[in-house]
């Protein structure tokens, strides 16, 4: 099994940078073809929103896979859209890693103890991207 910092640095070696694609998706700022195609596919605000996260992610990650070695979720944009966002960030992190990407989840947990250990068996899902629920690479932390 390899290491995230390898996987990371084979990624960066491949691309030949370190740069990375923020994943900050705001409905508002969305392109009118990706809000309607959500809107055919749900009903709710929540759920047409997420669904447009989504697809407008996907869209992304398909296009820079082959010129970066991470992609940066931020988790909050899709958390507050309660379930339906969180299955939405979900699938664009699985996405990204069926696409060879290296996952950074922007949740910027901070906590201690057994919280900690909790949020890391959630999202770290190391080289398996099927040993955590969220499929990430490696999380960003606010530590206080």
């Amino acid at each position: 099994m390899t290491h995230y910092i390898e996987r990371l640095h084979a990624a960066v070696r491949r691309t030949r940078t370190a740069a990375l694609v923020g994943l900050d998706p705001r409905f508002d700022q969305l392109p009118p073809n990706v809000i309607a195609a959500a809107k055919q596919r749900a009903t709710s605000e929540r759920a047409i929103q997420a669904a447009a996260f989504e697809e407008f992610c996907r869209r992304i990650i398909d296009i820079v896979a082959p010129l970066v070695p991470a992609v940066k979720p931020q988790a909050a944009f899709f958390e507050e859209l309660g379930p339906d966002g969180c299955v939405a960030l979900a699938n664009v992190m699985r996405h990204a890693r069926r696409a060879g990407l290296i996952v950074i989840c922007d949740a910027k947990r901070g906590d201690i103890g057994s919280t900690a250990e909790a949020y890391a068996r959630g999202y770290l899902a190391g080289a398996d991207p099927h040993a955590a629920a969220w499929a990430a690479d490696a999380l960003t932390v606010n530590p206080y």
